[in-house]
């Protein structure tokens, strides 16, 4: 049964909330900032950088709490510590929807332009933009394994599932009403809120029948389905309304087989403070995140050769933007032809350039030599300021 562990009355609106490492810590996205408690109730920390949260993220392998503001300003939280990691202004407005990938640790941002956005703390531009629809989306998922994203979006109705792994699109079908929350339950149902319904489908591997009837489906009259959450090892669908909170069974949502090692519904005080210690001590960098995680453990045969590469590419995308710059109009006969080829000959070395820079160089060596032994040449003839009014002597 059920068990009230904690009630707090913040007094504030709440937009997000998370639990982290443990069901014994939850952070919340309150009005203005974000909150951490634990699981009395008792105010842990305070994120003041993060202002007017709206989603919040937990990457349980990093220890890193992710939130996302209003104006676009994302921000990585180490929570054991309290540092802030990263802060990146994403320059691309409200998130509609934001989750974390289990696979590689990459955060997905869904966007009102019908793009998902996956960033990283180590880079400030986005590791990967997809345009997965040409309106704006309303709802955002991973699916356990962390190797395909569902989407839907807000204009068309449509829902797509999308391989990860080669970027390209899986399953289509569309929906009578945009769906505004998506959940992917351990088997790989993929649950629905579209309004008061709910529905579950069972996706395959190859295109869906649009016409083919939902797995399972159901509906809360009178009330608008805010978040639907499948329950960890379990045929529950837990489903947030406009009216409270309600569950509803799916069979064959929850995995009948669980690893003890990673997650154990059943496990007890002590095997809890262990596995906390476990995982603190098996820690991973923020360096480790990136879009393909195999490259951990890996080494470079020939890195000279590699900085080669990724110089010449550096080199060449240069090229072709300095190709494409457009010279600057100069008035005054500056921009005329002969103008404009001593320009592009200014740094242009050839032969005859080498043999001017290596007599400059000597006159400029002699003339020093000169000035330091104080001799002057004989030859030289002094004339003072008023000498050319004189008249000569006949």
């Amino acid at each position: 049964e059920a068990k009230l562990r904690s009630e707090t009355f913040l007094q504030e609106t709440v937009r997000d909330g998370i639990f982290l490492h443990t069901d014994g810590y939850y952070a919340l996205a309150q009005r203005k900032y974000v909150y951490m408690y634990d699981q009395k109730g008792l105010e842990l920390h305070c994120i003041r950088k993060s202002t007017f949260p709206t989603h919040l993220a937990f990457l349980p392998h990093h220890f890193l709490l992710v939130s996302i503001t209003e104006s676009g300003a994302l921000t990585y939280v180490d929570v054991t510590s309290g540092e802030i990691i990263s802060e990146i202004r994403t320059r691309m407005g409200r998130a509609v929807s934001m989750t974390q990938n289990p696979w590689n640790g990459c955060v997905h941002m869904a966007h009102t332009n019908g793009t998902v956005s996956l960033w990283s703390p180590t880079t400030t531009e986005p590791l990967a933009r997809l345009l997965c629809h040409r309106g704006p989306l309303s709802a955002l998922s991973i699916f356990p394994n962390g190797h395909y994203m569902a989407t839907a979006g807000a204009a068309d109705g449509t829902v797509k599932v999308w391989d990860l792994r080669t970027w390209r699109e899986l399953e289509s079908f569309s929906s009578f009403r945009p769906a505004t929350s998506m959940d992917v339950s351990q088997r790989g149902l993929l649950a629905l809120g579209m309004g008061p319904h709910v529905h579950v489908r069972r996706l395959t591997s190859g295109n869906a029948d649009q016409t083919a009837a939902p797995y399972m489906k159901h509906m809360f009259g009178g009330r608008s389905v805010e978040s639907v959450r499948f329950c960890p090892f379990e045929d529950i669908l837990g489903v947030g309304h406009s009216h409270g909170f309600g569950s509803v069974l799916i069979p064959g949502a929850g995995e009948p087989i669980f690893d003890s090692r990673i997650a154990n519904p059943f496990e007890t005080t002590r095997q809890r403070r262990d596995r906390e210690i476990r995982s603190l001590l098996d820690k991973l960098s923020p360096a480790t995140i990136a879009l393909d995680p195999s490259f951990i453990g890996t080494v470079d045969e020939n890195p000279e050769e590699r900085l080669k590469e990724i110089r010449a590419a550096a080199r060449a995308a240069n090229e072709e933007r300095e190709s494409k710059k457009r010279e600057k109009k100069r008035a005054r006969g500056r921009n005329k032809i002969a103008k404009k080829l001593r320009r592009k000959q200014k740094n242009v070395i050839d032969e005859s350039t080498l043999k001017l820079r290596e007599k400059l160089a000597q006159d400029k060596q002699q003339k020093r030599v000169t000035a330091r032994a104080g001799v002057h040449s004989s030859t030289q003839k002094k004339i003072g300021a008023l000498q050319r009014f004189y008249r000569k002597k006949s």
